[in-house]
């Protein structure tokens, strides 16, 4: 930005009352003074095809994981008996609970960025897939959410720019790694 000023400057480009006015324009202003630009709603907007995108998938559900997130602590240790036994016996309901891989949606808070709240699925603490034998485990499902991340102030109004945050949209039965998967994965 200096070295701008001063070229404008040299090239006669801006007058020394101009320059005066933006100078002390620029070190009055602090985030107070931001404001959220009218065009936030066209901004988020463009962030997905689908145009106001409320939710995504389903209703955030109160759980264990969310009061933890408030709290910033980490999630406790919680025994699977909230996994199902029998994925057959469980007809109707919607489709996180009906899954060989329950989850449930969450809030996840973002300051710092718009939206600053995100609906996020968690996996429950299940030891292996409902109904499917041994070598498989609920694994999240991973998906890259564009948002706006708040990067400065211009002229009174905050600036965004897209970003993408990866996170989880539901929950899916896998084979478990090996070791020997591992391995390869980092060649």
């Amino acid at each position: 930005m200096t070295m701008l000023v001063i070229l404008c400057v040299l090239l006669g480009l801006v007058d020394s009352k101009s320059l005066e006015k933006v100078l002390l324009n620029q070190k009055s202003r602090n985030a107070d003074d931001c404001q959220i630009p009218d065009n936030i709603t066209e901004l988020i907007e463009s962030l997905t095809e689908i145009k106001r995108n409320k939710s995504f998938l389903i209703p955030v559900q109160e759980s264990i994981y969310e009061v933890c997130d408030r709290r910033k602590s980490e999630i406790p240790f919680v025994t699977p008996t909230n996994c199902p036994e029998n994925v057959t016996s469980r007809r109707g309901g919607k489709l996180n609970q009906r899954s060989v891989c329950p989850w449930d949606m969450v809030q996840e808070y973002l300051p710092g960025y718009f939206p600053s709240v995100i609906n996020v699925a968690r996996c429950r603490l299940c030891e292996r897939c409902s109904g499917v034998n041994s070598t498989t485990s609920c694994q999240p499902i991973v998906y890259r959410i564009p948002v706006l991340k708040l990067t400065g102030c211009v002229s009174g109004f905050y600036t965004y720019e897209k970003k993408y945050k990866k996170r989880a949209v539901g929950c899916t039965c896998a084979r478990r790694k090996t070791m020997r998967a591992r391995r390869r994965n980092r060649v």
